[in-house]
C-alpha cells in the first residue's frame, strides 16, 4: 500500500504526459497498419504493400517495447529528478561595427562618404473639380 501512495505522489503532474506518449506511438503504429492493410487489398501491387506491413508488424514487434521502456524510464527519471527551470539569460543587444545601410565600417570620427538623399516634391493635395454644365453646353 506504500509503494501505490508513493507511486501517485511521484507520478503527479506526469500521468497525462505518460498516457499521452503511450498513446501517441500505439495509435500511429495502429494508423500506418490500417492504411498499410487498405493499400494491400489494390490489386497487382497490392503484394508490396503487404510485404511492407509485414516488415512494419515485425519491426514495431521488436522496437515498440523498447522504445516505450525507453520513454518510461525518462518519465521516471523526471520523477525522481524533476527538472529545474534554468532562468532565461538577458538578451544581448548586438553592437553593429558597421552601417547597416551603406554595409561600410563604422567610424565615429570619419564623415559618412555617402550623399544625403534630397527630399522629393511632395504631390498635390488638391483634386481638379469637375465644373456644372452652363446652359450654353446643354
Amino acid at each position: 500500500m506504500e509503494a501505490l501512495k508513493e507511486s501517485k505522489r511521484m507520478t503527479k503532474g506526469l500521468k497525462g504526459k505518460m498516457f499521452g506518449a503511450d498513446a501517441l506511438i500505439i495509435v500511429a503504429v495502429m494508423i500506418c497498419a490500417i492504411i498499410l492493410g487498405i493499400f494491400s487489398a489494390i490489386p497487382f501491387i497490392g503484394g508490396l504493400f503487404s510485404l511492407v506491413l509485414f516488415v512494419l508488424i515485425v519491426a514495431v514487434a521488436a522496437f515498440c517495447p523498447i522504445f516505450l521502456g525507453l520513454v518510461k524510464a525518462k518519465f521516471y527519471e523526471d520523477a525522481v529528478n524533476p527538472p529545474v527551470a534554468q532562468p532565461a539569460p538577458a538578451p544581448v543587444q548586438p553592437q553593429p561595427n558597421f552601417d547597416p545601410y551603406t554595409g561600410q565600417p563604422l567610424n565615429p570620427s570619419a564623415k559618412p562618404n555617402v550623399e544625403p538623399i534630397p527630399p522629393t516634391q511632395p504631390a498635390p493635395t488638391s483634386a481638379p473639380t469637375e465644373e456644372a454644365p452652363t446652359d450654353e453646353q446643354n
